[in-house]
């Protein structure tokens, strides 16, 4: 296959790298702008993260936090849904090295830095055995003041084994493809869906290397948008499943 298409997109995003360093106007960075840039270039050929409409190009529509078809389906119709609570989950970050469990998940906050939120779910082989799509959902936190600032996130399959009571910062299992992408928000009120249709689909057809998933964000926003990790308020994470019935 060709790399001139990849090439051309590269030198793409590096021109406007470039503009933007030499052409910006005095002043601060626009936080978070970075991961921005490399959360839209993760998901080419995936669907693409959104929050509103003005996320999405001409003739698409922001469903399920996705870029899609405008007039189309977030799931296809006279699919089932399953909602999968972890069976072990931990938060490890750059200002908390060893794995806890707060009861907020605080994405993309400079006080707290990079966090990564561990999460393994048993997936059901007769549900995922006819699977449409899977998201990965948040809530947001209750009494916490809700961010209207945008927040890039990417969701990775864990390249090795873990539990919640020997993960560091420091040492933390590799991440893996495949992965994607979303954006969160919390300003107004919405849950937080991350399209993890192909993370479980490999999961489903590679037992073995089973070892969940990882939820990760950088530090570059001023408060970040802070999401329930159920540990004493509010709902915890949960991945939702589409399939067909049997």
């Amino acid at each position: 296959m060709s790399r001139a298409p990849f090439l051309s997109v590269f030198s793409g995003v590096l021109l406007v790298l470039r503009s933007l360093s030499m052409h910006s106007a005095p002043g601060p960075a626009i936080p978070g702008l970075p991961a921005l840039l490399l959360a839209f270039v993760a998901c080419s050929g995936a669907p693409r993260p959104c929050i509103s409409p003005d996320d999405c190009s001409v003739g698409t529509e922001c469903l399920a936090n996705c870029c899609a078809v405008k007039g189309g389906l977030a799931v296809p119709e006279g699919l089932r849904r399953a909602q999968l609570a972890p069976v072990d989950v931990a938060l490890v970050s750059a200002s908390q090295h060893r794995a806890s469990l707060p009861a907020a998940l605080v994405v993309g906050g400079r006080s707290t830095g990079g966090v990564s939120l561990y999460l393994r779910f048993v997936l059901p082989a007769a549900r995922i055995a006819h699977l449409e799509r899977a998201f990965l959902r948040l809530e947001p936190m209750p009494g916490v003041a809700p961010s209207t600032e945008r927040v890039p996130v990417r969701v990775w399959r864990v390249g090795r084994p873990w539990t919640s009571s020997d993960l560091e910062w420091l040492s933390q299992p590799p991440a893996r493809s495949p992965g994607s992408g979303g954006l969160a928000r919390t300003d107004p009120p919405q849950s937080l869906r991350i399209d993890v249709t192909e993370l479980v689909r490999y999961l489903r057809d590679h037992p073995l290397d089973d070892h969940g998933m990882v939820l990760k964000a950088d530090g570059h926003a001023q408060r970040g948008a802070a999401f329930a990790t159920g540990s004493t308020t509010g709902r915890m994470p949960v991945l939702e499943v589409y399939f067909r019935p049997e």
